[in-house]
């Protein structure tokens, strides 16, 4: 216990020396970032009043969410777990035994989602939820965080193991672990957010056990395999036949180490180098088929006729495949902060052979658009496909997908190295910024090209610098 607290210290004033240095990224830019997407948020819950959702399909999307969230934590844990490419590596340089690393990671993924359902308490006030007292609030909160971690961590542990011995037993052993926690954790979660009439007793308990029983057995799963599976989590895995179709690829006005690197970035993104990796490829074949579905199913067509060609723009099918685009240019562009954390220890080979900063940037602003190309495209296709558009509009509406596509995703990648240090709020700036950006230009696409050449240079240069000061820190 002793060695854990001392651990846990030294974790602790790491976090307190990274405030001190970011002071701007907390005390400003966090909380613009916050406020805006809350506001966004309230804006769309209220819009979204008159929606009846059944109370099954609100347990099914919870359930979904909840595993999405461990799916899109499973290389964090696993560094948390192992240290992979991170400081923490000293840890195992002394003596400290597997049990002791296991219950430091769990600690620190505890604190991460701590903050996470703080987000969940703050989102209460905007479906207007059941009066409950206060502690029964915070215990199902705790309770939540108690399963939600315990499971992230035996899964990351899982995830490792398969991917060394390729052992199916594995996988399904972790799939069915998730699988089994999701309910509990998704009424956990809808008792924290609506406050739903559920049987908290029986609920408590279950949690409780369901906790203790994934702790135990990755606590045993740990001693086990940490020897064997610490240097493989601390390796990157082969290439296989689509990284070497995608090393193949040229992009034209990129030099020499703009090219190389973009190469390697997509060879990582081929090679699965993160779990959000697969949470983003999970999302961008969910945008089509909802795309398709809302066409066909749902929306309804406009009761109005287009005086003008031009007047097209903004009919209700057209919208929406435009939006459609810009949730799946976001989806898949989110992917560069995550690229970025994941390259930023080891940013002294870019120093070590002359990259510039205007070369790193130029690399991760190449790979936002073409990482997110197949996506656009897809979408619009899906779009076409379904025939509710116009036939006259039909080449304004593939010449309107492009600008979303390259504006989003440009800005995305000109956004790479604003706070490399802390992927997640990076995903929540640059998806603001992204959906903003797009949705202006969605409903007025002149004042979207205004908006990206008064901006794209300044950010281009802006980021340039940021990306030359992390190689000349050497990422301090």
């Amino acid at each position: 216990m002793r060695k854990l607290l001392l651990l846990l210290e030294a974790s602790s004033r790491d976090g307190g020396r990274w405030l001190r240095e970011h002071l701007y990224s907390c005390l400003i830019l966090g909380p613009i970032v916050l406020g805006l997407t809350y506001f966004t948020s309230s804006r769309l819950a209220f819009n979204l009043q008159p929606l009846s959702i059944p109370l099954i399909a609100t347990h099914l999307i919870a359930t979904v969410c909840w595993m999405g969230l461990v799916a899109l934590t499973l290389s964090r844990a696993s560094q948390e777990i192992y240290h992979a490419g991170t400081p923490d590596s000293v840890i195992d340089s002394l003596p400290v035994d597997a049990s002791t690393s296991w219950n430091f990671a769990l600690a620190r993924r505890i604190a991460r989602l701590c903050a996470a359902t703080l987000v969940l308490i703050a989102a209460r006030p905007l479906v207007k939820p059941g009066k409950w007292p206060l502690a029964t609030i915070l215990v199902s909160a705790a309770l939540f965080v108690a399963i939600t971690a315990t499971a992230e961590a035996f899964c990351a542990l899982c995830w490792v193991h398969w991917s060394r011995t390729r052992r199916a037993g594995i996988a399904l052993v972790g799939f069915l672990s998730v699988l089994a926690a999701a309910p509990i954790a998704q009424q956990l979660s809808l008792m924290v957010v609506l406050s739903i009439r559920l049987w908290p007793p029986i609920l408590i308990l279950e949690a409780v056990v369901a906790s203790i029983l994934l702790y135990v057995a990755g606590l045993r799963l740990n001693d086990r395999w940490r020897a064997s599976d610490i240097e493989y989590a601390r390796q990157m895995r082969p290439p296989g036949r689509l990284s070497t179709i995608a090393s193949r690829l040229s992009v034209r006005k990129l030099s020499r180490a703009s090219l190389e690197q973009l190469r390697r970035d997509l060879k990582l993104t081929v090679r699965g180098f993160s779990s959000a990796v697969y949470v983003s490829t999970a999302l961008a074949l969910l945008w089509p088929a909802a795309l398709v579905a809302a066409l066909t199913g749902y929306l309804q067509p406009a009761n109005w006729t287009p005086r003008s060609w031009l007047d097209a723009s903004w009919l209700p099918h057209v919208m929406t495949i435009k939006a459609a685009c810009i949730l799946e240019t976001c989806t898949i562009a989110a992917l560069v902060p995550v690229l970025v954390s994941f390259e930023l220890p080891h940013l002294w080979l870019e120093r070590s052979v002359g990259s510039t900063g205007e070369e790193l940037l130029r690399a991760k602003l190449w790979y936002a658009r073409l990482a997110s190309l197949p996506g656009a495209l897809a979408v619009t296709v899906a779009g076409l496909l379904t025939f509710t558009e116009p036939a006259y509009y039909v080449v304004p509406l593939i010449c309107e997908c492009a600008l979303l596509w390259w504006m989003v995703s440009s800005l995305i990648g000109a956004l790479a190295y604003e706070m490399p240090a802390r992927p997640g709020l990076s995903v929540v700036l640059m998806c603001t910024i992204g959906l903003g950006a797009g949705a202006i230009t969605d409903l007025a696409w002149p004042v979207g090209i205004l908006i990206y050449a008064q901006s794209m240079p300044a950010l281009f240069q802006w980021g340039s610098h940021r990306a030359n000061y992390y190689i000349l820190t050497e990422a301090e």
